[in-house]
């Protein structure tokens, strides 16, 4: 017997199983975990690598997305910050390799500005195959701590959570007060 294609990585959602035909049994995809509200971060999982046999090689995963923490008195927000998952590679066309989970991105701040969809924690596409395509990264996570105001959307959308003890004495105490 020959392995199937991986499963894609999770982390915010499942990651999505691995297709395979016949004997090409697929892997399953990545199980969800870390807090909605990022007060426990964790990387995207990678994804699953696709079997191979005596012809050919499967696919490698896709690495997991990382993490990212901004603690900040203000935040304007006017360049991409990525925490996405990597896609998987297809291993010649034999069985695709899974997509990486998305990772964490967490903003502690007062006031912030974060755009259109520029802050980014998508899973990693899961690579085509002759005999089994691998399955796509589950999302990651991204969470905005704010005291004041905040405008704008994030991909996926953000858990916002309005903490009125971030409180502005010091640099380092405003820092204190969120950990």
């Amino acid at each position: 017997d020959s392995g199937g294609a991986g499963g894609g990585g999770g982390h915010a959602s499942t990651g999505g199983s691995g297709g395979g035909t016949g004997s090409y049994t697929a892997g399953d995809g990545g199980g969800t975990g870390g807090a909605t509200d990022l007060t426990t971060m964790i990387m995207g999982g990678g994804g699953g690598g696709g079997g191979m046999d005596q012809n050919a090689a499967g696919g490698t995963g896709g690495g997991g997305g990382g993490i990212v923490l901004i603690i900040s008195k203000t935040l304007n927000l006017s360049g991409n910050i990525y925490a996405r998952g990597a896609a998987g590679t297809d291993g010649a066309g034999y069985v695709g390799g899974g997509g990486g989970a998305g990772g964490s991105i967490l903003f502690v701040t007062k006031d912030a500005t974060l755009g259109s969809s520029l802050a980014v924690a998508t899973g990693g596409t899961g690579a085509s195959g002759s005999y089994g395509n691998g399955g796509d990264g589950g999302t990651g996570r991204i969470a905005l701590h704010y005291s004041s105001s905040y405008s704008g959307s994030t991909n996926p959308g953000a858990t916002v959570v309005n903490d009125p003890t971030l409180v502005e004495t010091s640099n380092v105490a405003f820092l204190l007060n969120f950990i």
